[in-house]
């Protein structure tokens, strides 16, 4: 056998095996550990989820969900005394046929909120149907599951805004009196950086639940996204196995690539550009709003943020419609491929990135704060894990029921529920507000908390409590006002405190003014001789008394050097007295009975 040809061919399968090595997106970007890193899915509830006005049963499909995984917290931890770490959970895929795991997030709480997770609840045929999860009011210890509301009657605003820095709020039901009320919508004016959640209604197996409105912080300040995976090989089954997430999507691109699914109640990020996502219930971010039903509240605040720009909703349907007929040019749908695509590795394009240089890149811009954890504290994070994985069980245990239609019941059912492990640790801002002379009322909770981790500079605080609030009132009926049980806040008016300062400074002044004109009174009384005065020349001050003690310094001057208030103790045949000044009154009262 001649040697040569198999040293050849040993030679070609030693470069063939090297180029594999070497290219972009394999083994050597990504090691296999059982799952596909994706840049496009469903984004984590707890850090966004769409307001559909009219709530609807969630989605139904004929797989069970597989056990949880053991997750366990990434080494970078963002920093900020409201921020937890909220697990992951399994969401289904159409498009493979199978579940992704939904990774978990690093939240910058709402003030005043607690999250209650949502579930996959059993149905009939072995069927599984998603309860979407909520932030509830901390203060809630009841949860109240209401009849199906009306549909809604929004129709966006009825009247010109008082201002173009105003944002229209939706308007909704109200359950009060065993009977539903509109709540009709109204102008308001936003703060930045906060981005106001509407009141509505989460559908359950058990009833409707009613969410008051609430602030939020923006996206840029709420939180870490992680990328979500799929799992090609059951690794997660195995003993002693936990997940942990690597990579950040950038929210900085968050939005250029966003869409929603109001029958899942969830946001997407990434390629859904093909026309048959369409006709799955997937719409672009910027065109979902022009349906009355259907609330974007991450829409609706950046869409404040561009007012002054009239081409900016021009231009997002633009780039929408160029990544719908060019292929290409649409961002790549899973890590391995980004790696290799130019375009989207540029920077400020980059979609998502590992979570060591994502801490890296925004710590040194001065924007989110990251610090390394130790084991002890990822363990401790990962026992938190658990508290909320038992407790939405809990939640699953009160609302599960094998039935996938809207309740029809007309009863009103109520029951308690014990506190949520992920809570805020702030309060939200009381319902009053002191902006200006109109009052600005939003549905619950009416005006952002200026308290916390992203407080706004002193300045613009300054600025925007100086303007006056110039949307309209809102006129609501008792019966539309919600009741606390039921979530909602009553709204009364309280006097601003600069209005206060200003008044009392006012009162001061004219006090001051009448004590001064009755000292001149008195001295131009006291320096004129009592006998020298006719009938008619009575003064006035004579006429009229004043029993003020402050306003008759002169008349106790004259007392004291009186003999008869020489003693310390009065004597008993002496007059007694009526208070300071109290023998004059009596000499001008002989004078109007003489006259």
């Amino acid at each position: 056998m001649n040697p040569k040809p198999l040293a050849k061919f040993g030679k070609m399968a030693a470069i063939v095996l090297a180029c594999l090595f070497v290219i972009p997106g394999r083994a050597a970007a990504e090691p296999d550990d059982g799952y596909e890193i994706l840049t496009r899915g469903p984004v984590h509830e707890a850090f966004a989820s769409t307001v559909n006005l009219d709530p609807e049963p969630g989605m139904v499909i004929d797989t069970a969900p597989p056990g949880a995984i053991e997750e366990l917290p990434p080494e970078q931890r963002l920093e900020g005394d409201n921020v937890v770490w909220i697990p992951g959970y399994w969401a289904w895929d159409e498009e493979q046929g199978s579940f992704l795991w939904v990774s978990g997030v690093w939240r910058n709480l709402p003030p005043g909120r607690e999250w209650i997770p949502g579930y996959w609840n059993p149905v009939a045929d072995q069927r599984h149907q998603w309860i979407s999860g909520y932030w509830s009011d901390t203060e809630h210890t009841q949860v109240s599951y209401l009849p199906a509301p009306p549909r809604s009657i929004e129709s966006g605003p009825s009247i010109a805004a008082g201002s173009a820095d105003d944002m229209w709020l939706p308007g909704s039901w109200v359950y009060q009196q065993n009977k539903y009320a509109w709540r009709a919508g109204h102008w308001a004016a936003p703060r930045e950086n906060w981005i106001y959640v509407p009141a509505h209604y989460v559908w359950t197996p058990r009833g409707h639940v009613f969410v008051d409105g609430y602030w939020d912080h923006a996206v840029p300040r709420r939180g870490v996204v992680f990328a979500p995976v799929h799992f090609h090989r059951p690794v997660y089954a195995s003993a002693g196995y936990r997940y942990s997430p690597r990579l950040a999507v950038n929210l900085s691109v968050f939005t250029d690539h966003l869409f929603l699914r109001p029958s899942y109640g969830h946001y997407y990020f990434g390629d859904y550009y093909a026309p048959v996502y369409k006709t799955k219930g997937f719409r672009p971010w910027h065109e979902h709003h022009k349906k009355h039903r259907c609330y974007d509240p991450v829409y609706a605040y950046t869409r404040w943020c561009h007012r002054k720009e009239p081409e900016w909703e021009r231009n997002c349907k633009k780039r929408y419609d160029k990544l719908c007929d060019q292929e290409s040019a649409r961002p790549p749908r899973t890590w391995a491929a980004m790696q290799s695509h130019k375009e989207y590795k540029e920077p400020g394009r980059t979609l998502a990135a590992p979570i060591e240089q994502y801490a890296v890149n925004h710590t040194s811009a001065g924007g989110q704060k990251f610090r390394k954890m130790d084991r002890p504290e990822r363990e401790k994070m990962a026992e938190q894990t658990r508290e909320v994985r038992n407790f939405g069980k809990e939640r699953q245990k009160a609302e599960g029921r094998a039935d996938s239609s809207s309740p029809e019941s007309a009863k009103v059912e109520k029951a308690e529920r014990s506190k949520s492990p992920i809570a805020s640790r702030e309060r939200s801002a009381s319902p009053e507000t002191s902006r200006g002379k109109k009052e600005s009322r939003t549905p619950g909770k009416s005006d952002p908390p200026e308290a916390g981790p992203d407080k706004k500079k002193p300045e613009i605080a300054e600025r925007e409590k100086d303007r006056p609030d110039r949307g309209p009132e809102r006129s609501d009926p008792p019966s539309a006002r919600p009741s606390s049980d039921q979530g909602g806040t009553s709204s009364k008016k309280a006097n601003p405190p600069e209005r206060k300062s200003e008044q009392a400074k006012s009162d001061q002044r004219k006090s001051d003014q009448r004590k001064s004109d009755q000292r001149k009174s008195d001295q131009r009384k006291s320096d004129q001789p009592k006998s020298g005065h006719s009938k008619s020349e009575t003064p006035k001050s004579a006429e009229k008394p004043r029993r003020n003690e402050e306003t008759r310094p002169a008349e106790k001057t004259k007392q004291e050097k009186s003999p008869q208030h020489s003693e310390s103790k009065p004597q008993r045949d002496a007059k007694p007295e009526r208070g300071k000044g109290g023998g004059e009154e009596e000499e001008k009262g002989g004078k109007k009975r003489e006259k």
